[in-house]
């Protein structure tokens, strides 16, 4: 059985864009939420002093993933122009289909080890 993947996703807020990144999230969550069953969980943090963000992304296989970097393409230079992503690592494991995708990121890939999961 295939696990789901998670992506964590650190960015840096741009200066005075706070507001401005928090509207353009209301649409990608709006859209991403309509548009892709295969997305478990797009949950975002903000720190205290709205410099920094956080991205915890889950997906139910490699497919899904793939499906949101292509359906959360048109809000790409929107989002582009409130943070600026600093790290991205990939925890699961990845098809080839989808290494190869992020193979110019060369994201830091951790494949699951043990837990547990409660539905």
């Amino acid at each position: 059985m295939s696990r789901p993947l998670t992506v964590l996703v650190e960015s840096e807020i741009a200066p005075g864009k706070a507001s401005e990144l928090r509207e353009v999230l209301a649409r990608v969550i709006a859209h991403c939420g309509e548009s892709e069953p295969g997305m478990l969980a797009y949950d975002w943090y903000v720190d205290a002093e709205e410099q920094q963000c956080r991205v915890v992304e889950r997906y139910a296989d490699s497919d899904a993933l793939l499906f949101h970097f292509e359906n959360y393409a048109p809000f790409g230079k929107e989002l582009a122009a409130c943070r600026t992503l600093k790290s991205l690592t990939l925890l699961g494991e990845p098809s080839e289909k989808l290494r190869k995708a992020l193979s110019a990121m060369s994201p830091p890939t951790f494949g699951w080890l043990a837990g547990l999961e409660r539905e």
